[in-house]
């Protein structure tokens, strides 16, 4: 009799070492994937405060160039708006409030400089912002909207 010789052997399949490599680097992958998603979230929902406040202080920026007359009453917080204007005031009044309903809205700013050019700065705090400074508070958002008046129509 002839011995036999072993025919090589073919290895088929995964050892069991090959299948938790390939399980630690999924999972590494989907952790990741997750934490992207939620920074995701956080700058989404950052982005519509942020469209917001600017379509508020456009609605304001059109109300002072259609009442041109009247720019006296958009200062903000100290007015100089004569009684003749009440609706002006009561239209500014209903835009701070706005404003202030934006989530962590702040008290906005509109003001004047010497040379004309009139600013609407509005403030607003993320309420999910996790980083705080050293008196606990969130850092500000701001939008500021820079701009001048014609009045010469």
């Amino acid at each position: 009799m002839s011995p036999r010789t072993a025919a090589p052997r073919r290895t088929a399949g995964f050892t069991l070492v090959e299948c938790l490599v390939a399980l630690l680097i999924l999972s590494i992958g989907l952790v990741g994937a997750a934490g992207l998603q939620a920074l995701l979230a956080k700058s989404s929902a950052g982005g519509d405060v942020r469209l917001r406040a600017a379509a508020l202080a456009n609605e304001l920026h059109g109300r002072m160039v259609g009442d041109y007359n009247n720019l006296g009453c958009y200062l903000y917080p100290v007015s100089n708006c004569s009684a003749t204007a009440s609706s002006s005031s009561a239209a500014m009044s209903d835009w701070v409030t706005a404003v202030q309903k934006l989530p962590g809205g702040l008290a906005p700013v509109v003001s004047q400089s010497a040379n004309g050019l009139w600013t609407i700065r509005i403030r607003w705090q993320q309420p999910q912002d996790s980083t705080a400074n050293s008196q606990g508070a969130s850092p500000v958002s701001v939008y500021t909207l820079s701009f001048k008046v014609d009045t010469a129509l």
